[in-house]
């Protein structure tokens, strides 16, 4: 037996049919939306804006509190004095590749041996070139440093403490709305930080207040 259908009456499931199919297509970006880790932008100036969001799930996460963000919240293989983790480095390259690649990455895929924080080549992370900072040339860099987050390159920055390249990582990500370009500080950009595990002022990032301007340096995720 063949049903008829009339031409209005076609036009009219078609639509229904269209409005189902975005229905569907609307559940499962949300769906994949709640898999990311709600992301705490923390304690930030209130006219400072985060303009590059990461992405990161809770699939990679070994323990401490379940924040993909925070360092302690993975079992890496290098610890410091009183089983302090070093991991900012690596959590750094994960939370900056999932804002370029918008997905979630693990922290152990960008160590570059088993007990390596400090770098990784350029070629398996997609990190430009080393960029320093000192008091002849701030100002160049950190225009540089806000061109590329307003192009929606995250920027991993080295707070410098001493010589021997002892510091921490983190990661930028946003900036000071109000900012001067001509007249940039560092207290006009922001940064997710993995000590603590949420985007704070780059100047309230850990070990800033023995920030030494000359030990601090930069790379462009490209």
């Amino acid at each position: 037996m063949r049903i008829k259908i009339s031409k209005k009456n076609q036009i009219l499931l078609s639509f229904v049919m269209c409005f189902a199919i975005l229905i569907s297509y609307g559940m499962s970006v949300v769906a994949a939306l709640t898999d990311i880790y709600p992301f705490n932008a923390g304690s930030v100036s209130a006219n400072a804006e985060i303009i590059l969001w990461p992405r990161l799930t809770s699939e990679y996460v070994e323990g401490g509190d379940g924040n993909p963000y925070n360092q302690r919240s993975y079992y890496l293989p290098y610890v410091g004095a009183g089983n302090y983790n070093e991991g900012c480095a690596v959590v750094c390259m994960a939370v900056g590749k999932s804002i370029l690649d918008k997905k979630s990455h693990g922290p152990r895929e960008f160590m570059k041996y088993p007990n390596n924080n400090y770098d990784a080549t350029s070629k398996l992370t997609g990190l430009g070139s080393l960029l320093t900072i000192s008091s002849s040339n701030q100002r160049s860099r950190l225009k540089q440093i806000y061109d590329a987050v307003d192009s929606g390159k995250p920027v991993r920055f080295f707070i410098g403490i001493n010589s021997s390249d002892s510091g921490h990582f983190v990661l930028i990500t946003g900036y000071n709305m109000n900012s001067c370009y001509n007249m940039l500080s560092f207290s006009d950009f922001l940064c997710m930080d993995p000590c603590y595990g949420k985007e704070v002022n780059l100047t309230d990032a850990w070990g800033w207040t023995d920030k030494k301007l000359d030990y601090c340096s930069f790379r462009i995720f490209n």
